[in-house]
């Protein structure tokens, strides 16, 4: 008898483990069936043929884009940013005149899940000329905007239906550069919140400085140490915090250098640990830099190069925040602005601005190297590529 029941505990462990498995491989399937495709959001300048913002689907396995929509009505939404949370989807409009203003604007748009369309809210003044950067806290419903012409950042609300709020809070950067083209002025062209939300970064190029702030609530103030100083006629760009939370990468645009610090989490401080070249030693045309990632592992760092047009990339030393160069890939265009490593780290795409295509690369997850997929989107204007 207690063999028969012995047994029988088998056979139902047997079946209750088999229909486990068939379950857990059903999830499996069902899991990546609904994750075969991405949605890529494309910002563009509208002055030629863009139409406003571009959507395209992405087979996630092979890199293959379609176009699927395009929501028109916007004027340059050359930055865009998205509140996954809620399907919500922020974009500047890089102009210096809205609103018969010396200012931009911010639009916010609904994310139709389902169709992976947009509905417009509604739209707000930026607070400065010609916002060139949006970034989020989704936390806190809060939108950053760095403008770039007016030298300024500004800190605004969103409710949770997307709606933006007309009040905003902003500060005003000062100080000059070397470069008398370029450095005349402030010239804000990022801002971030930096790990955990706690600290806001804003990389100005006008004043080769990062300038940090405080987080709280939903708003920004003044924090000390205020500010890190880059190297003058550096003209600052874009930064990125490495996943560790240990350190930090600044892109100068101006002298084709990338800046690494450690991150004092304590203070939000930075500490330098040096520079490294974007371009080979024998290239002496004109560039400028563009924008900088991190490889989703931590162990690469990618910056693009307008003139030389080309990605640098370059090993990271997880356990030093040095870098070791890797090698240059050509963008296959002109102009490469933003770019952008899918969320599984198995893509690189490159928006390049004036030959008005986007173009996909396949990374090497061993040694970071970027591998031309033959896929060469053509879409006008590109400036900005963000997944959903």
């Amino acid at each position: 008898m207690a063999s028969k029941n012995k047994n029988n505990r088998k056979i139902l462990f047997f079946t209750v483990f088999t229909l486990f498995m068939i379950m857990a491989t059903i999830r499996a399937f069902s899991f990546f069936s609904d994750n075969a495709k991405s949605f890529l959001y494309v910002g563009t300048y509208t002055g030629g043929e863009s139409e406003g913002i571009y959507i395209y689907e992405m087979d996630n396995q092979t890199g293959e884009l379609s176009f699927h929509y395009v929501q028109k009505g916007i004027n340059n939404p050359s930055y865009l940013a998205i509140d996954k949370s809620q399907n919500l989807l922020f974009a500047v409009s890089e102009v210096s005149d809205f609103d018969k203003s010396r200012t931009g604007a911010v639009s916010a748009f609904k994310i139709e899940s389902t169709q992976q369309t947009l509905q417009p809210l509604n739209f707000v003044k930026s607070g400065g000329a010609n916002p060139c950067y949006v970034s989020l806290v989704e936390n806190s419903k809060t939108i950053f905007v760095a403008n770039y012409t007016g030298g300024n950042v500004s800190s605004i609300q969103y409710d949770e239906r997307g709606l933006i709020d007309d009040s905003r809070v902003t500060i005003q950067h000062q100080g000059s550069g070397p470069n008398k083209e370029r450095q005349e002025a402030p010239h804000a062209h990022f801002i971030a919140p930096g790990p955990s939300d706690k600290y806001i970064y804003a990389v100005d190029l006008g004043i080769d400085k990062v300038n940090i702030y405080k987080s709280r609530d939903g708003e920004f103030t003044k924090h000390d140490p205020g500010f890190v100083k880059i190297n003058s006629g550096a003209g600052p760009r874009h930064m990125a915090f490495h996943p560790s939370e240990k350190f930090a990468y600044v892109l100068g645009e101006l002298d084709a250098q990338i800046y690494a610090y450690n991150y004092n989490p304590k203070t939000g401080g930075l500490d330098s640990l040096g520079s490294y070249p974007t371009l080979p030693a024998d290239f002496t045309e004109f560039n400028k830099c563009a924008d900088i990632h991190i490889h989703p592992n931590g162990n690469f760092i990618y910056a693009s190069n307008r003139g030389h047009n080309s990605i640098v990339i370059y090993k990271i030393d997880t356990k030093t925040g040095e870098l070791s160069f890797v090698g240059h890939e050509s963008v296959r265009g002109d102009w490469p602005r933003n770019f952008v490593i899918h969320p599984d780290g198995k893509f690189l795409l490159v928006a390049n601005k004036n030959s008005s295509n986007v173009v996909v690369f396949e990374i090497d997850a061993e040694t970071g190297k970027l591998n031309f997929t033959g896929e060469d989107e053509k879409i006008p204007e590109p400036v900005c590529l963000k997944f959903y």
